[in-house]
């Protein structure tokens, strides 16, 4: 395979946001992360568009919308920029990490999202900087911290598990990362509802924690399918209730096995640069 890079004005790669999120973030997210690792593959890399099996459209859109007030303004140049760049749209790939998406017209280029709400384009992960933590005692089943106005399944959540005293849930607008870290430990598993974008960080979070992610929503946002072992290490449900029923069925001890499981995918994956590889075998396969 043969990957060459469009050209993009540096511009358009901001390299800071207005705010980290999550908030104990450093660094930048998963689109800065992939162009890193890229450019240093000098192997799969060629300066003839011709001769490549695909182009990559470099844009750090999360950055750039969010330092243009949410993408209200800097679309047109965007646009331009990408009209600009953009040579064939079947080979160009992009990845973007930002809930909305790029906010523009790429042609039908293929789209790595990292909170995909539809059924098109990709999944990639969404990732930040690893908490720091010792192992304490279970106390719950599993839990959930976070804000439930984003999104009516979180509200639906709360409802069906608000009482049971197996589970904890956190109604938190900013919470601390020690709050948010010692609750993911006390727990065999972390409910993971969409809010305003279809994925969520905790999920990933949930792995580096050896606790078992379980995404709730109307996509199945767990990124390289074809890949990954994810019904070994982590669970899917388009709903709050089938996620508590599976949850009053299972084991604490099965739990606990496939928390170990998620914490081996992450470190072996999601932990360094495997992943970008695996954007690459998929464009592969899938195109």
């Amino acid at each position: 395979m043969k990957i060459y890079i469009l050209n993009v004005d540096k511009a358009f790669r901001p390299q800071k946001a207005p705010f980290k999120y999550p908030r104990h973030n450093i660094g930048g997210g998963v689109e800065q992360t992939f162009y890193q690792w890229i450019v240093k593959q000098k192997e799969l890399l060629t300066k003839d568009p011709e001769q490549a099996d695909f182009h990559y459209l470099p844009i750090f859109w999360t950055n750039y919308h969010l330092i243009n007030n949410y993408g209200k303004t800097g679309r047109r140049e965007i646009q331009k920029q990408c009209d600009l760049a953009i040579m064939n749209a079947q080979k160009t790939f992009t990845l973007c990490q930002y809930d909305d998406g790029p906010m523009v017209d790429l042609q039908g280029s293929i789209v790595f999202l990292g909170s995909r709400t539809t059924a098109d384009d990709l999944d990639i992960p969404l990732l930040c900087s690893p908490h720091k933590y010792k192992r304490i005692k279970k106390k719950y089943v599993a839990n959930f911290v976070g804000r439930t106005k984003t999104h009516p399944i979180r509200q639906e959540l709360y409802e069906i598990i608000r009482k049971d005293k197996k589970y904890k849930y956190l109604n938190r607008i900013l919470g601390t990362e020690r709050t948010f870290v010692n609750v993911m430990l006390k727990s065999y598993a972390c409910l993971c509802p969409r809010g305003y974008g279809g994925s969520s960080f905790r999920f990933f979070e949930a792995m580096q924690l050896g606790v078992v992610p379980i995404h709730i929503g109307d996509q199945d946002i767990r990124p390289f399918k074809d890949f990954l072992p994810w019904d070994k290490c982590s669970f899917y449900f388009k709903s709050p209730r089938d996620a508590i029923a599976c949850l009053d069925q299972i084991s604490l001890e099965q739990l606990s096995i496939m928390g170990k499981r998620a914490k081996k995918v992450y470190d072996r994956v999601f932990a360094g640069n495997m992943w970008c590889e695996l954007c690459l075998k998929e464009l592969y396969m899938k195109f």
